[in-house]
């Protein structure tokens, strides 16, 4: 019996071991400068935020920030307090979140799918460029993504057994992501909610009364009405007409500051996003298909592709926008990398190969377009394979 617990604690442990081990590790490289503007800007609007004592109104060089709403800086005054002002300290929380998103995919994969599914989800997550990255960076996406995903597991607990607990800290979370990036929090898993009520057969009236939505929205009006109508107050209107029209309507109805791009640009920022293990894309993807009968696999299968689908149709896209498809896409490779019984991956192995040689000049030329990236272009040196004798 004590051997038994022994093992389960293990097995508990295990991705909370795995990912502290490889962010301390990625933390090691990103105690420098800031590499990209939207970082200095959060991170000096934070520490301006925290100087005045004004937690209200957003300045970036003393001037009003309407970009994004306050939770990514409240976790950097916290950090900065704590561990004074640094690019180390504003970064912080983002690993935090990113070390929490890791755990709540390999809990609730684990939960439904079984160990060996979740381990390998959660491998998927740790060894993803573009994760890793995000989760290393001063901006609000980790916030969102992590409340985005939790929003949508409760959502799933719930629908298969009735909490009311689960469903006050999903709109909790909907609420604190509507904090971190807006309306998207709300929007987007609404969508991928109703979407997956309607192909599972369950939207009725007794499911929706099960996901309490007039206590939902009482707790979301708490959670986020106090600062955005405070904000607005403060300042007679500007910050919601600057966020709420140019951040967000015209971002998604125009192109704004050259962030557009063709129409399947967003699938492909995902499958870059999730690299090494994206090469394995098109056969997770037959195989989650098979299997779309469980609930928890066509659950995944429904948010990669409407998160997916949402920004496809956005005037701007950037790399970040679909991040949080991350973990529903992890699930599913996962899904299928437990199960691989064989090793002839022969197109894969050749892609991934092919990626690696081509990956040193590639990312050289695109250090040396993008202007806040020429200063570490000889870092890409770091990217050549190694050769062992």
């Amino acid at each position: 019996m004590q051997q038994k617990i022994y093992h389960r604690k293990i097995v508990f442990w295990m991705p909370v071991i795995i990912s502290i081990l490889a962010n301390i590790s990625l933390t090691r490289g990103i105690t420098g400068n800031f590499y990209i503007v939207d970082e200095a800007r959060n991170a000096e609007c934070a520490r301006e935020m925290l100087e005045s004592g004004d937690y209200i109104v957003p300045t970036f060089n003393y001037e009003l920030r309407t970009d994004k709403p306050p939770l990514h800086y409240y976790f950097m005054m916290i950090s900065y307090s704590i561990f004074g002002v640094s690019e180390w300290s504003a970064r912080f929380f983002s690993i935090v979140f990113g070390c929490l998103t890791v755990l709540i995919c390999y809990h609730f994969t684990k939960r439904w799918l079984g160990f060996k599914i979740a381990l390998w989800t959660a491998i998927v997550l740790l060894s993803s460029i573009h994760f890793s990255i995000q989760f290393h960076m001063a901006v609000p996406d980790p916030y969102l993504i992590f409340l985005f995903t939790s929003t949508l597991f409760l959502f799933f607990e719930i629908t298969q057994k009735q909490s009311n607990t689960k469903a006050i800290l999903m709109y909790t979370c909907m609420g604190l992501g509507t904090l971190a990036k807006g309306p998207v929090a709300i929007a987007l898993p609404g969508l991928i909610m109703l979407l997956y009520l309607i192909f599972s057969k369950k939207l009725t009236l007794i499911s929706i009364w099960q996901l309490r939505p007039i206590e939902g929205i009482i707790i979301v009006a708490l959670v986020t009405l106090p600062w955005y109508l405070a904000v607005h107050y403060q300042t007679e209107g500007a910050w919601t007409r600057g966020f709420f029209i140019e951040h967000n309507i015209d971002r998604f109805s125009t192109t704004k500051e050259g962030h557009g791009g063709t129409f399947f640009i967003a699938p492909l920022f995902v499958l870059l996003g999730m690299l090494p293990f994206s090469a394995f894309f098109i056969r997770a993807i037959k195989t989650s298909f098979a299997q779309k009968g469980k609930p928890e696999i066509l659950f995944s299968i429904i948010a990669l592709f409407c998160i997916v689908g949402f920004f496809m149709v956005s005037s701007t896209r950037l790399p970040n926008y679909t991040a949080p498809a991350y973990p529903f896409f992890a699930i599913i490779l996962g899904n299928y990398l437990a199960k691989i019984k064989t090793t002839s991956f022969k197109p894969e192995i050749i892609f991934l190969i092919t990626f690696t040689i081509i990956l040193f000049p590639l990312s050289y030329i695109g250090f040396q377009i993008e202007p806040s990236l020429t200063p570490i272009k000889n870092q890409t040196l770091l990217l050549i394979p190694p050769r062992f004798n």
